[in-house]
């Protein structure tokens, strides 16, 4: 098997070729250690509220995160993206308490 990083940006996109079965697989990865590690900081220190009060930030998710939020057709239909934000799998990705 052998593997090659095709693009390394934000997200890092590398091709696993596996020349006994003949078959490449891409994997597209993210280090999101430090957006969960601000993400915690803001849930535990702000409301999530911008001065003028309009705005609530309510999460920060990784852009490998939301390519399958896309995938899955999450992403754009908001009944669906409420409850996968309320959703306790997801509390890493949230900057504020409460329902959304």
């Amino acid at each position: 098997m052998s593997k090659e990083i095709i693009e390394k940006d934000i997200v890092t996109t590398t091709a696993h070729y596996d020349d006994v079965n003949d078959r490449l697989t891409i994997e597209r990865s993210q280090d999101i250690g430090a957006i969960i590690k601000n993400n915690k900081a803001l849930y535990n220190e702000t409301t999530g509220y911008t001065p003028s009060k309009d705005f609530k930030r309510v999460a920060s998710i990784p852009a490998v995160i939301v390519e399958d939020l896309i995938k899955k057709k999450i992403w754009n239909d908001k009944k669906k993206m409420k409850q996968w934000l309320n959703d306790p799998e997801n509390r890493f990705f949230r900057t504020s308490p409460g329902c959304v």
